[in-house]
């Protein structure tokens, strides 16, 4: 609720929020570590879905992945498709932004999951090296 006392701040903080060059430029950087032995998977944290009304609901939440992921895509990362927000539940959460351990041993496995349909359906599994490779 924008008008309660305890959350005006965090909607006034995020009321505005466009993705910061800067931290776009970080990214990138990060993407750039990717090469023929390694590959990038980038994500989002398993903010509670409340979180996004601070920045003006699900739309602008659409909007922001529709400009991350081609951003990542363009440089050969992969976007791992968030995962959804309503499998943790709310007690296995500290807050908005972080989990506690029974979400941390469940988004673990979630993530895992993730990873193992990425491996099946797009041949680009985790292997013994710990890192990625194409497996097609």
């Amino acid at each position: 609720d924008p008008e309660d006392p305890k959350e005006k701040p965090m909607f006034a903080m995020f009321s505005n929020y466009t993705l910061d060059s800067g931290r776009l430029s970080n990214l990138e950087e990060i993407l750039s570590l990717g090469g023929d032995d390694t590959q990038v998977l980038i994500t989002e944290l398993p903010l509670h879905p409340n979180y996004f009304a601070y920045f003006g609901g699900a739309s602008v939440h659409e909007d922001y992945l529709e400009a991350l992921i081609p951003f990542i895509t363009s440089r050969e990362g992969i976007f791992l498709v968030p995962i959804s927000p309503d499998q943790i539940p709310d007690s296995y959460r500290m807050d908005y932004y972080h989990l506690n351990y029974k979400g941390a041993e469940l988004y673990s496995v979630l993530l895992a999951d993730q990873l193992a349909g990425l491996c099946i359906k797009e041949g680009v599994c985790l292997q013994g090296s710990g890192q990625l490779e194409p497996t097609k």
